[in-house]
């Protein structure tokens, strides 16, 4: 609460003053000045009206610059579409061979040993997948920087990677899919070329973040 009071000081959406203004409330009473003029003068609002109407101002604050992709609702709704897309696939193998058994056109079923070889890595594909995925997105949006102004860009640049990482990963999963439904042991790069999207995204997300 004390680190959002002090954003929406310092915010340009809130009252845009800087930290340098913050800086000399201290300088004022330092010098004599009561806390509440000095307030008042230097982040040009009442101490007694901010404290009086806080949550009135945070609440008409706070959605200017929080994404609803990373508010409760938009979290599930996300979740739910990764989820429904990733842990679907193993589904389709089944039922895709199911069909082209009794199809026109033959398919040799695969040993069982095969069989468990790649359900295992598209089971393994799927939950790196859904781990990575909503644990960058649940940091992504709790994360509180004290300058939203400055920070904003580069959680931006890290939400289209992670974006960019779920579309790659997908595909992944599907492109293996087929390829086993077609009975090509490419398939089974599916869970190393899942892993090694994770490595790269989360290396970019981290350096994304870092240098910001």
């Amino acid at each position: 609460m004390f680190q959002l009071a002090v954003e929406y000081l310092l915010d340009p959406d809130g009252r845009g003053r800087s930290p340098a203004d913050a800086g000399a409330v201290l300088t004022d009473v330092a010098a004599g000045m009561p806390f509440e003029t000095a307030f008042e003068q230097r982040l040009g609002i009442g101490l007694d009206v901010y404290e009086q109407d806080f949550f009135d101002l945070t609440r008409d604050y706070l959605p200017r610059y929080r994404n609803p992709v990373f508010s409760p609702l938009g979290f599930a709704a996300l979740s739910a579409v990764v989820i429904t897309f990733v842990v679907g696939a193993p589904a389709l193998v089944f039922r895709r061979r199911s069909v082209g058994r009794t199809g026109p056109r033959e398919i040799v079923p695969p040993g069982r040993a095969a069989r468990i070889g790649f359900h295992t890595g598209l089971v393994l594909s799927d939950i790196v997948i859904i781990l990575f995925f909503l644990g960058v997105l649940f940091a992504l949006g709790t994360m509180n920087e004290l300058n939203n102004v400055v920070y904003h860009p580069f959680r931006t640049r890290a939400s289209w990677s992670l974006a960019v990482y779920l579309f790659v990963s997908v595909g992944v999963v599907i492109w293996a899919v087929r390829r086993w439904i077609g009975g090509s042991r490419l398939a089974f790069l599916a869970a190393p070329l899942v892993i090694a999207a994770t490595a790269v995204t989360g290396l970019v997300i981290i350096l994304t973040l870092t240098i910001g």
